[in-house]
């Protein structure tokens, strides 16, 4: 659908939301699974994201970000922009627009950390209001240690089947082989040696959380005030919490210092039946998620996941495959030390 043809098929849900037309769609940096734009009337603003959709990838990403979105502002949480309408057979959702800057690397500091855990936290506030059981389970959630270690060893397998089809896919390729693979083995046996009895175990009801996945800096918005909004929701739902945190700390574009690990592991597991036990088991998942991140990262390699970031964004596919290995190196270059309790 061309950005024209787009315009034309909103235009209803657009005026239902009270925009005057004539309308115009901006696109938006950003968004690397959906195209997300400015939908501007003559009377305001909204966003509006056109969801990515493929025969090999079943996600509801515009019923599960809609739904999370929803829930969030019905409970009072502000940091999220407000959801609007929704169009399932156009797969289209408008929000509020929310005026801000985008953070950049470096740009992160204690009390940014500090919006983060308390958007985690005054979330699952409300995790036992009868609609969050309504919620699913949010994408890849995992709730023992060898469910984590399972998902990211199928995404470890999933990239080892990766064709030198051009020079760039060749030293991908190689570098999954020589340096990815055998620090995701070194890892991997290092956390099941350290794995007792009761951490294989899933996590009871009552330690899951609310999670808002790819739960990061790169999904903000800084307001004039200094307030943060998040946005990205498409992979939310129930989780560890563990995940949620080794995930925050593995994001690349805009990173969390690591200086913050403990201050916001403890926030988001405090009220945990065993607060000491699960702030250890983020400590030991976390260098099994920066791999996951390496693996992620290194999507743009594949073919389904290559026509998502070719549906959401522009530019040389080749161009974009080298930045990408670039980051996954340096990722697995600064991979915590298994069983380390300081950085």
């Amino acid at each position: 659908m061309t950005e024209q043809d787009l315009t034309i098929s909103a235009e209803p849900i657009l005026k239902r939301a009270g925009l005057k037309g004539p309308f115009q769609l901006i696109s938006l940096k950003g968004g690397a699974n959906n195209q997300v734009f400015e939908a501007r009337g003559v009377n305001g603003s909204v966003i509006l994201k056109h969801y990515f959709k493929h025969a090999q990838d079943k996600r509801d990403r515009l019923g599960t970000e809609f739904g999370f979105c929803t829930f969030a502002w019905s409970q009072g949480l502000r940091c999220v922009a407000r959801p609007l309408l929704m169009d399932t057979a156009l797969r289209i959702a408008l929000y509020e627009f929310v005026q801000g800057s985008p953070l950049k690397p470096g740009d992160v500091h204690e009390t940014d950390i500090e919006q983060a855990a308390h958007f985690f936290t005054a979330l699952n506030a409300h995790r036992d209001h009868p609609d969050a059981a309504a919620l699913p389970m949010a994408s890849e959630a995992c709730f023992s240690i060898p469910e984590h270690l399972h998902l990211v060893a199928g995404r470890v397998q999933h990239l080892e089947m990766l064709m030198g089809g051009s020079s760039i896919d060749g030293k991908a390729s190689d570098f999954v082989q020589t340096e990815l693979k055998p620090a995701w083995q070194r890892v991997s046996t290092f956390v099941r040696a350290k794995t007792s009895p009761d951490a294989a175990e899933p996590l009871p009801q009552t330690d899951r959380r609310l999670s808002p996945s790819d739960f990061g800096f790169h999904n903000a918005l800084r307001a004039a005030d200094g307030s943060l909004r998040f946005f990205d929701f498409e992979y939310a739902g129930w989780d560890d919490p563990a995940k949620t945190a080794c995930d925050f700390f593995s994001q690349v574009a805009v990173p969390a210092p690591m200086d913050f690990l403990d201050y916001f592991a403890g926030e988001i597991v405090r009220d945990q039946r065993r607060p000491v036990v699960a702030r250890a088991r983020i400590r030991l998942l976390l260098p099994i998620y920066q791999l996951k991140w390496c693996c992620i990262i290194l999507n743009d390699f594949l073919p389904t996941d290559a026509a998502r970031r070719q549906f959401a964004l522009a530019g040389n596919p080749e161009d974009r495959k080298r930045a990408q290995l670039e980051k996954a190196q340096q990722l697995l270059n600064r991979l915590a030390e298994p069983g380390a309790q300081n950085r």
